[in-house]
């Protein structure tokens, strides 16, 4: 990538409902290929590509795994979000930040995305967020052969209390993380 394509501001996609400057316009990547509207109202919960198992990662606990071969770009797993009310986010590492305002309110993700480790910056695809929709997509960062490990990068670990040992774990593991590039 040339130094002007690496310092051009992103342009916010027209169907990302939250706007400008929001969660999921910060974690669209011009490279990913838009569920279209069709394939998501024919089935709103799709996580048939993954396979959850043993975790390599998370020693006695669970992951995500590609069951097929996924390509750089490709939405894999998209569901719905189901918004957790009067309950602080903050105090667990099991809901999803979803709100791109508020880091208090938190979601519960359909399909495989409560299985997804992450191995911070050096995840390998990421979560898009549509709060206004309350749902999600699940894309590819890059090509991941069958039976790869899926993590992605949890923003909220920069500031939840509860994830900050996950953020330790990272640190020790593969180097300290760093600014935003994902959903949560």
């Amino acid at each position: 990538m040339s130094m002007p394509e690496k310092n051009q501001k992103k342009k916010c996609p027209d169907f990302i409902t939250d706007g400008p400057g929001s969660l999921a316009a910060r974690a669209w990547e011009p490279f990913f290929q838009k569920l279209p509207a069709k394939t998501y109202e024919n089935n709103q919960i799709f996580c048939s590509k993954t396979v959850t198992k043993k975790s390599t990662i998370v020693p006695e606990g669970l992951g995500n795994f590609a069951g097929v071969d996924l390509k750089k770009g490709e939405c894999f797993e998209w569901g719905i979000a189901c918004i957790v009310e009067d309950y602080d986010v903050n105090k667990t590492d099991h809901l999803y930040t979803w709100s791109s305002t508020d880091r208090k309110t938190g979601a519960a993700l359909s399909g495989c995305a409560l299985y997804f480790n992450t191995l911070g910056n050096k995840s390998n695809c990421r979560c898009v967020p549509y709060h206004k929709e309350n749902r999600y997509e699940m894309y590819a960062l890059k090509d991941i052969p069958a039976g790869t490990e899926l993590t992605m990068r949890y923003d909220s670990m920069d500031w939840r209390e509860a994830m900050k040992p996950l953020k330790e774990i990272i640190r020790g593991n593969t180097g300290p993380a760093e600014s935003k590039t994902n959903s949560n």
